[in-house]
């Protein structure tokens, strides 16, 4: 619950060097690869968020109950994209694009692209929310 404790989390996460950024690779390994890699992530994202939420729950009930649903908001999309990088694992085909595909394989690289931006912009506003309430109720303040 240390702001110490939230400094390694962020640490841990940096050293992963994952990226959202859609790759049209066909390979069942990689796939599977980037599923693991992303489970890892999305776990040590997940207690980021939870520990930044009772930092929040310490200072202001009324904001940490907001930042709660963005928590479980994020786990819910992480879910999904991890569901989708799972199924391209099993059908690596479906990221080639250079020939026809099926109705299937074109939603399933959709739900890919949908998922990964949706996950990035729902960290990129809990992290701004984090950093905004930080800076109005911590900064300055020892």
């Amino acid at each position: 619950m240390s702001a110490e404790r939230l400094a390694e989390i962020a640490a841990e996460i940096q050293e992963m060097k994952f990226s959202y950024k859609v790759e049209g690779r066909k390979s069942p390994d990689y796939w599977k690869g980037r599923a693991g890699e992303f489970a890892r992530y999305s776990a040590k994202a997940a207690e980021y968020y939870t520990q930044a939420y009772l930092m929040i729950k310490q200072t202001d009930g009324s904001e940490a109950g907001v930042f709660l649903l963005y928590t479980g908001k994020f786990g819910q999309i992480a879910s999904k994209l991890l569901d989708t990088m799972e199924k391209i694992g099993e059908n690596p085909s479906v990221m080639n694009s250079d020939r026809q595909q099926s109705r299937w394989s074109r939603e399933i690289r959709d739900q890919l692209v949908r998922h990964s931006d949706v996950c990035l912009r729902q960290e990129k506003d809990m992290n701004d929310k984090f950093r905004r309430f930080c800076q109005k109720h911590l900064v300055g303040k020892d």
